[in-house]
């Protein structure tokens, strides 16, 4: 581990995503842009409109553009995701890449106005969106592969997620079985 820590274990098991370093080691897979990047912040906004009622909301724009928004404790997070590279976005400010968002959202319903102007602009954070090919193992001996790292998909809809909870569930009754045969 980072700064030399040790842990004894019987299996590693990857779990850290489509950018896994695990499955990096393993496969060695270049990642695959899906043609979206988000951009993405935080607003100190206590709002009770409706659209926030059940936690969180999303809205699609006219250009295949979205905006997905949920409570936390101090306010409202918000993704804007849009057809654009990533490295266009590495390279602008944080303040300007919150008034690209504001620009792009500006004819959209008013809670999206509002919770783009209460935005601090040091929470907004960007990032592309990958998945890879699948692979033919997801296991070297005693290190597993799952949720995106064993097959890397599309991160919408929780697809991920939930599939790395399936996942995990098989795996686990997998080593409580002690059933680990070489082509298990």
């Amino acid at each position: 581990f980072t700064g030399g820590r040790h842990l004894d274990g019987d299996v590693v098991i990857a779990a850290d995503g489509v950018g896994s370093a695990l499955r990096r080691q393993l496969v060695d897979d270049s990642p695959h842009f899906l043609g979206l990047s988000a951009i993405t912040g935080d607003a100190a906004l206590a709002s009770e409109d409706p659209l926030l009622s059940g936690g969180y909301f999303m809205t699609l724009g006219e250009r295949g553009d979205s905006l997905f928004c949920y409570r936390q404790p101090h306010g409202v997070h918000f993704s804007y995701t849009s057809h654009v590279d990533p490295s266009v976005l590495d390279s602008t400010s944080q303040t300007n890449l919150l008034r690209q968002v504001q620009a792009a959202t500006a004819d959209w319903h008013e809670l999206v106005r509002s919770i783009t102007a209460a935005a601090d602009p040091e929470s907004i954070n960007t990032h592309g969106y990958y998945d890879r090919e699948p692979t033919k193992s997801i296991r070297d001996g005693n290190l597993w592969l799952i949720g995106d790292a064993a097959h890397p998909m599309s991160p919408f809809q929780g697809q991920g997620a939930n599939t790395a909870m399936l996942d995990a569930l098989a795996l686990a009754e997998l080593l409580g079985s002690g059933n680990l045969s070489a082509d298990a």
